[in-house]
């Protein structure tokens, strides 16, 4: 064996093993992110030991638990930046009322996502959010113009099909609601979808022009969201309660502190995989996480899925697996540059697909990845 053919066996063993590690990596951290939102919505905390209180209580607050991924998301974005001596980036690199404007979106989204699972199951609220693919390329058609493949339309119709199977094959009531009140959690996860899907699909005119990073976006975004949350909660008076939650029962705190650790470290990690390996790379992890997600639901939280539903899942899933793989075979035909590892960034259409091949993790990091898109237009036009 030659030295050349060695050194090409070595960048080719470092890259699928940079792969697996972002891949595992990403998986890891979004199927924490699904189980504690699970576990602090549908199961009850221990007492603090007042007699005017239950021997079990639910926390009820979703906005404070949205307020909290904010602010460590923030304190992440921060470091980062201080880590890398930008200074330049601590400034807002767009008008501030914009970065608002994708937060109340999001925010909206996000805590819609929260309450849902006291009135519909995981698995439901998993194959929802899988169902986003149709009104994002409604949105995209109606205000970009932006055309689609037939695979692109059959897939679309292959999830909305399997998620209507899903609903009618079996249960889909949150074991804490009942059954006549689950199109309460269908009508929030309606508003998660609709707000999430319209906000892929405007947000990207919002940012024509401005010369944003990843970390200046992260940043930003997370601290409007987490003013505006703030402001909220002072006016419906339930931040010191939410506070005195956490405060007086232990449980929540590693809770809390596990949800914000998978949302943030779910940031990094999608954007990184989509920026070193594309799209298609993250779509299909993606969809593997989402398959362990419902998996992992079923097993730990005892949550029951009818053989029915399961084959209604199979065709969901299966829909996502063949759209990412004609998405591969028709990448593998163009003639854009072969990642070689994780220091080369791809096209910014590639972050901006998988935005919104993207169908589970924090709604904000869709802003994180459509705003890249826009930045890596705009560098594109510039060297024309």
């Amino acid at each position: 064996m030659t030295r050349l053919q060695k050194m090409l066996n070595s960048n080719s063993l470092r890259r699928d093993a940079w792969m697996v590690t972002y891949a595992v990596c990403l998986i890891g951290s979004l199927m924490v992110y699904n189980f504690m939102q699970e576990r602090i919505m549908t199961k009850p905390y221990e007492g603090d030991g007042d007699e005017d209180e239950e021997d079990e209580v639910f926390f009820n607050n979703s906005l404070f638990l949205v307020l909290l991924n904010r602010i460590f998301a923030s304190i992440a974005a921060v470091t980062a930046i201080l880590c890398r001596r930008a200074y330049s980036e601590l400034k807002p690199g767009a008008p501030i009322y914009k970065f608002y404007l994708i937060s109340i979106s999001n925010l909206l989204a996000t805590t819609s996502q929260y309450e849902a699972l006291k009135w519909i199951t995981f698995p439901t609220q998993m194959l929802f959010k899988c169902a986003k693919l149709i009104p994002v390329m409604i949105m995209s058609t109606l205000l970009t113009r932006k055309r689609y493949t037939l695979v692109d339309y059959a897939a679309a119709m292959c999830v909305g099909l399997g998620c209507l199977s899903f609903m009618k094959a079996g249960n889909i009531t949150s074991r804490i609601s009942n059954v006549e009140d689950n199109w309460i959690g269908i009508a929030l996860m309606g508003i998660n979808i609709g707000s999430d899907s319209f906000m892929t699909a405007f947000q990207e005119s919002l940012f024509v022009g401005y010369d944003l990073s990843t970390h200046n976006q992260m940043l930003y975004v997370n601290f409007c969201s987490g003013t505006i949350g703030v402001l909220v909660l002072l006016y419906d008076g339930t931040l010191l309660s939410a506070f005195r939650f956490l405060l007086t029962h232990e449980a929540i705190r590693l809770d809390v502190f596990l949800l914000a650790l998978g949302a943030v470290s779910g940031q990094f990690f999608i954007t990184a995989s989509i920026k070193n390996y594309g799209a298609v790379f993250f779509a299909t992890v993606m969809t593997v996480q989402q398959i362990c997600s419902v998996v992992g639901s079923s097993l730990i939280f005892g949550t029951s899925i009818s053989q029915n539903q399961v084959v209604a899942c199979c065709i969901v899933f299966g829909a996502l697996v063949a759209k990412s793989t004609v998405a591969s075979m028709r990448g593998a035909g163009s003639n854009q540059p072969r990642v070689k590892g994780p220091d080369i960034k791809p096209k910014g259409s590639q972050l901006l697909n998988g935005a919104k091949e993207k169908s589970e993790t924090e709604n904000l990091t869709d802003a994180v990845i459509e705003l890249e898109e826009v930045t890596e237009r705009r560098r594109e036009r510039g060297t024309d």
